[in-house]
This record gives C-alpha cells, structure tokens and sequence, in this order.
C-alpha cells in the first residue's frame, strides 16, 4: 500500500508503508532513509523558508490530492514511481507516453511538470541539477536532454549547459579515465568505445613484449627451481633495448589515451546525443522517431559490463609489470 500518496523527495519513488521513511525535520518532506543519508540533506533544502517550502498537507479546497495514487509500474523491474517521471529511478526505463500525446517528436517524450505545483516542479528541477525544462541548450529543450540521457541526468545536464555557454570542451570524468571503453559503450558511444578498445589491445599487447622476454629466460631454469627476486632480477636483466622500448611505448599509449579519454570522454558524450537527437529530429514518421529515441538513448549496461574486461586487464598487467621494474630498479 502506498503512503499516504507521498513520493520519495530525493528519487520521486512512490512511498510505501512497509518502506524506511524519514522526514526533514524542517520541512516534513518524506526521504528514503537511504536517499536522505546519501545527499545529507533534505532535497528540497532550497525552498525552505520561501512561499514553496513542502507542504505535509497538500490537500487543496476540494479535498483532492494532487498527486495520483497509481504511479507507474516499470515494465522491466516491477517498481512502482510516480506518475511525473519519466523514466524509473530504479533501473532507467523510460516510461512511453500514451497515444493521444502523440504529436511531435520530440514533444511527446518530454517531461510534463504541473508548473502551479511547487513539489512536482521542485523535483523535477531537480532531476536535472536545477536547469528549467524549458531552457534551451545547443537549440534542444534541457527537458528532451534529460529524457535522452536518462541517467544521471542532474550530472550531465548542467555539464551539456556549462559546454555550451562556456564554449569548452574540457571536464574532468573517473569513469572515463579508468575504463575508457567500457564507459563509452556504457553511454552508447560505441565508435569511441570501439577506438579505445582498440588502444586498450595494442598497449596490452606492447607491455606484454617485457613479460614475455623475462618469461622466455625463467622458462630455462629448471623445473624445481624455486622462484626467486635474484632470478627476477637476472630476467630482467637480459631483456633487450627493443623490449623496453616497446614497454615504454605500451604504457605511455594507455596512459595517453585514459588521460584524453578522462578529459574530453563528456564532450564528446555531449555531441554524440546532439548529433542522435538532431538526425531523430528530422524523421517524419512520429513512431519511428520515438523508437529511435527510446533505442538511442539512455545506456548499455551489458556492453559496458563486457569492455570493463580488457580495460581491467590492461590495469592490471601494466600495475603488476611496473611494480617488478621498480622493485627491480630500487635493488641495483
């Protein structure tokens, strides 16, 4: 049973009597406890003390609620959310439109807010890290973004706005510079994931020439030798010139390509769904636009899951391979 028609104010999920609720103890707004611990704060800490402050009674003249009771039910996971998403806060399906919205494009997947309804409008601005739904970014409403992207909106939708007006194409991204590939096919970006997964081979395979050669000598000891720094050390002492520069040569691709990856991996996120939303404009049969746009967009968590391999392999061997060079160094 659902509580008291409430959403969740961090993650706009339905709330039910069986779940963990707390409350702003300004406000009263109701939190996931696990939502409230994760932020630190009540997500409508910004309207505390204003005309839009959360209303625990939200009741209006009529006695009506203005919040349904139904909610959506996710199609892929089952969970219930309400019924102003868009797509489901636990697993990302975005939720389709009923016919008679059928208009446009892109209208017809954006997001719709009851803009004289503080709450709803409150976490909706929310979604999307506090940029209007209206407000236009590269010529694309913020609200048609966000239904693109679908996931972590509140990161990259202020991301897209800051490149656009700031004419830059620089930001900073873990994700990417771990594993390049793997975040890139995560994000559907699937030429880039295809470049550095590509990268991510020829460095593995350019390190590895050092381990082979180190190899090819302890491969001669006798087989009841038992292992150990003095052999590693003499291993690697005849490896040869090419080995190393070969090895030289495989670290510094990696390293090139995370750093450029971690660097530009958002702008070039940022074109690639510009480019998908501008080609998905220009279809003229409504059905096939939206198909495009719920294909195209949000991500690829089993491909991403895939490429997480080699771009953890590469760490690997490259770390476990640095770590005996230096050791090997510091004992000469």
């Amino acid at each position: 049973m659902i509580e008291k028609n409430k959403q969740c104010a961090f993650c706009k999920a339905l709330l039910f009597d069986e779940d963990d609720v707390v409350h702003c103890p300004v406000c009263g707004a109701p939190h996931h406890r696990e939502c409230y611990l994760s932020s630190g704060h009540c997500a409508l800490e910004h309207l505390h003390g204003t005309a839009n402050e959360y209303n625990p009674h939200p009741e209006n003249d009529s006695g009506e609620i203005p919040l349904d009771r139904e909610g959506h039910v996710c199609q892929k996971c089952g969970k219930i959310s309400s019924s102003d998403t868009i797509f489901c806060p636990y697993c990302g399906t975005l939720f389709a439109k009923s016919a008679e919205n059928e208009k446009d494009n892109f209208p017809k997947i954006e997001i719709d807010v009851d803009d004289e309804n503080p709450l709803k409008a409150a976490m909706q601005q929310n979604a999307l890290g506090g940029i209007d739904k209206d407000a236009k970014i590269d010529g694309i409403k913020a609200g048609v973004i966000a239904s693109f992207v679908r996931m972590n909106t509140r990161r990259y939708i202020p991301l897209f706005a800051h490149f656009a007006e700031h004419k830059t194409k620089r930001n900073w991204n873990w994700a990417a510079f771990l594993f390049p590939a793997a975040w890139n096919a995560y994000r559907k970006n699937y030429v880039a994931a295809a470049v550095f997964g590509a990268l991510a081979v020829c460095s593995f395979l350019l390190i590895t020439s050092i381990a082979v050669a180190t190899g090819a000598y302890l491969d001669q000891l006798p087989v009841d030798t038992t292992l150990t720094f003095k052999h590693l050390a003499e291993a690697f002492s005849t490896v040869g010139y090419m080995h190393w520069i070969l090895f030289a040569a495989g670290i510094g691709l990696d390293a090139l390509s995370r750093v450029v990856c971690g660097l530009y991996g958002d702008s070039w996120y940022k074109t690639a769904c510009f480019e998908k939303l501008q080609a998905i404009d220009e279809l003229d049969d409504p059905d096939e636009a939206k198909h495009q746009f719920i294909r195209k967009g949000g991500v690829n968590q089993f491909l991403g899951l895939i490429l997480l391999y080699p771009s953890g392999l590469m760490l690997y061997q490259a770390a476990t391979l640095l770590f005996q060079v230096f050791t090997w160094l510091m004992n000469l």
